[in-house]
């Protein structure tokens, strides 16, 4: 194939500039073919039509068979990357073709290109694949800050419009690139997915009232929320440029409660009265109506406005004629309804006076912007929750709930008020990260599916509602009941009682205990899938007892209980080793003393010193006593503070360096495994990649897993 013409939209204060692109080469190669190609020589054997007889010609074949597909490419901006001083690039394509644009901002904080580009290609086979690259000056060598990989199948055939996390970049917080991808002849993207389009937000505190300088827009007809008008400055400004993308406050952002006072008249007081300061707000939809006019026509709406320095305009009512009427019955995504703000004509903001003379200019054609809060989804349908406290921001991006039901599912989570966000496991919104993906999961199933949150307060309510489900899926920690002042062995008798009435709950309560927790992998040690030298120590002679075997072994690797599954940055986890590097040949042939060396590495700052084997243990166990000696970590030790199911305890593994088959997962139906998949250390790395599924084979026919583990589990 020959080179093809391309075509990108630059978006620049409302124009838009079409540049043409021209995109060197044709089709990209792939694997198999670039090894055809290496491979072909003297010796090798061709046939009468030129090509080499080889196993790959099927492949190729079935390749050419794959259509190529046009699509619209929306490349909007980075949310997050803050790198004073840097200018940014992004580079974008699929195989060969790539192409490259320069941010228009330059002052180093969330970049934009406000590009739209159309590309052809076949995205099933080759990927779509964006990186942003940062840079001083024209002259130094850029730094790949982020990239996104998007598969054909994430966006055909309906298309994308969102925000996707970057990968592999340099700062430790999250950043995002806002995309949206068409198939070409679509005329829309489609609507925007759910991240961040919603936040609970707790700003610094103060010692004194200092009152919160927050430009809100309080409209006494909006009971519900109130508009911020202008960039946020002072200390939102200073909360703002270290916060996450998702909880950044931004101006024409909608609060909905300020400190739990959910009415907006009272905002204000509470802003200029207190020293702490929670914000619950969500994200601004702007929806822009294009309108022909005639002489004789109107826009066909009820407004109200007063003149005050901190007002808009808002709709009260569409009336039944008019063009505003007519434009949602041709649009009814985006149809205009009360409560609406006006907040532009002719994509012009202005105060309330310029905006009226504007809609009351004599012209063919008006535009006209529209803002609007993001909406949630549906909570409390079909089972009524009302009784329970919404621990969410919203229910944003979850499906609308099926009209009749095969079953009513809901998804249990904790949200641990003592934490940012409620948990290193949930989102803006205040759900997990993939809560709304599996409740949509069952909805589009034709199963309803509700999402609440236990709150140990309302314990005898939620067990009540619960009672209205056909079952329930836990998406929490016995760990995360305590952390937020609860009892696990209350909270675990309930889910046991509604299992006794019938209920189903996954997963039940006796997996919790026996397979949930941290300690898991020292119970199937005995196992074929397990290592003898794997332990968990529950006190400290425990401790004292087992690592003077295990380190005579192997390196070891220790890990607090409450980390030893679900850390994400290392804290309590211990690489020991001893320094002389003797160990014995086989586990239990050989012991340390209490005053043996021993390297001891704290593996979340990789800062390495070493200790007698009497303080290892004291400091695991009393943490910073004299017996322990002096320590350089910031860990504070004392891991066994606490009852086992809350992590009080350690688990003691062999040190593997490095993985370099990957693992096998499988899937359990109760009893029966019902699937065995090879996970390679490029997927576990999350840089992609497929299994190998001789791997998987070999695995289920000699690993005796099936024949003698499951019987034990």
């Amino acid at each position: 194939m020959g080179a093809t013409q391309q075509c990108c939209t630059t978006i620049s204060e409302g124009n838009l500039q079409r540049i043409p692109l021209q995109k060197v080469g044709g089709k990209p190669k792939s694997a198999a073919s670039l090894a055809h190609d290496e491979d072909v020589g003297p010796d090798r054997e061709v046939s009468e039509e030129g090509s080499e007889e080889s196993e790959y010609e099927e492949d190729e074949d079935d390749e050419e068979e794959e259509e190529e597909t046009t699509v619209s490419i929306a490349l909007r901006c980075a949310r997050g990357l803050r790198f004073k001083g840097v200018g940014y690039v992004v580079e974008w394509g699929t195989g060969e073709q790539k192409h490259k644009a320069k941010a228009g901002n330059s002052n180093g904080f969330d970049p934009a290109w406000n590009l739209e580009v159309d590309m052809t290609a076949r995205f099933n086979v080759d990927p779509l694949t964006f990186k942003v690259f940062g840079a001083v000056s024209d002259a130094s060598s850029p730094l790949l800050l982020g990239e996104v990989t998007l598969h054909g199948r994430a966006f055909l055939p309906d298309g994308f419009n969102g925000d996707v996390l970057l990968q592999n970049r340099r700062s430790r917080k999250k950043a995002y690139l806002s995309l949206g991808i068409r198939p070409a002849g679509t005329g829309e993207f489609p609507d925007a997915g759910a991240q961040a389009h919603g936040y609970r937000c707790r700003m610094p505190t103060s010692t004194e009232p200092i009152g919160w300088p927050l430009d809100l827009d309080i409209n006494p007809q909006d009971k519900e929320f109130a508009r911020i008008l202008s960039i946020p400055k002072g200390p939102f400004q200073t909360y703002n440029n270290d916060a996450e993308p998702d909880h950044v406050i931004a101006e024409d952002d909608f609060i909905c409660a300020v400190n739990n006072c959910r009415t907006p008249p009272g905002f204000k007081e509470v802003l200029s009265s207190s020293c702490e300061l929670t914000l619950e707000g969500r994200r601004s939809r702007r929806i822009t109506a294009s309108l022909s006019k005639k002489a004789s026509s109107t826009l066909g709406l009820e407004l109200y406005y007063d003149r005050g320095p901190c007002s808009t305009i808002i709709v009260l009512k569409v009336n039944d004629d008019g063009l505003i009427r007519s434009w949602n019955q041709q649009h009814p995504q985006k149809a205009i309804r009360a409560l609406d703000r006006i907040v532009a004509v002719q994509g012009k903001p202005g105060k309330v006076d310029d905006l009226l003379k504007a809609l009351g200019e004599e012209t063919s054609f008006i535009e006209v912007t529209f803002a609007r809060p993001v909406e949630s989804g549906s909570r409390s349908s079909p089972v009524d929750l009302s009784a329970l406290t919404e621990m969410s921001c919203n229910d944003l991006g979850l499906r609308k709930q099926p009209a009749i039901s095969r079953a009513k599912m809901a998804i249990v989570q904790v949200y641990v008020r003592t934490e940012p966000f409620g948990g290193f496991d949930k989102s803006a919104n205040g759900h997990c990260f993939d809560a709304v993906p599996l409740a949509n999961g069952l909805i589009v199933q034709g199963i309803s599916c509700q999402l609440l949150h236990y709150v140990h307060e309302e314990h005898d309510a939620f067990m009540k509602a619960c009672q209205e489900f056909s079952g329930i899926l836990l998406r929490c920690s016995p760990g995360q009941v305590q952390r937020d002042g609860g009892s696990i062995e209350r909270f675990m008798g309930g889910l046991r009682l509604l299992r006794d009435q019938g209920l189903h709950v996954s997963p039940s309560p006796d997996v919790i205990d026996n397979m949930g927790s941290g300690d898991v992998l020292a119970k199937v040690a005995s196992l074929k899938i397990g290592l003898a030298d794997t332990k968990a120590y529950y006190n400290p002679q425990d401790l004292r007892d087992g690592l003077k075997r295990s380190v005579a072994f192997r390196p070891r690797l220790l890990s607090h209980g409450r980390n030893a599954s679900a850390s994400s940055d290392g804290r309590g986890t211990w690489l020991i080793k001893l320094p002389n590097g003797n160990y014995c040949g086989e586990y239990g042939m050989g012991s340390c003393s209490d005053t043996d060396l021993l390297s001891v590495t704290d593996m979340s700052t990789g800062v390495e010193e070493t200790h007698s084997f009497t303080e290892v243990c004291e400091f695991f166990s009393n943490g910073r006593v004299l017996p322990a000696g002096k320590w350089t970590t910031r860990e504070s030790g004392s891991y066994f503070t606490g009852s086992s199911p809350a992590g009080g305890f350690m688990m003691d593994e062999r040190f593997h360096g490095k993985i370099t088959d990957g693992e096998v997962c499988c899937t359990m139906f109760s009893d029966s495994c019902v699937h065995i998949a090879h996970v390679p250390p490029s997927v576990m790395k999350a840089e992609g990649g497929s299994g190998d599924p001789d791997m998987a084979r070999r695995f289920a026919q000699s690993s005796d897993f099936l024949a003698k583990d499951l019987g034990r589990l």
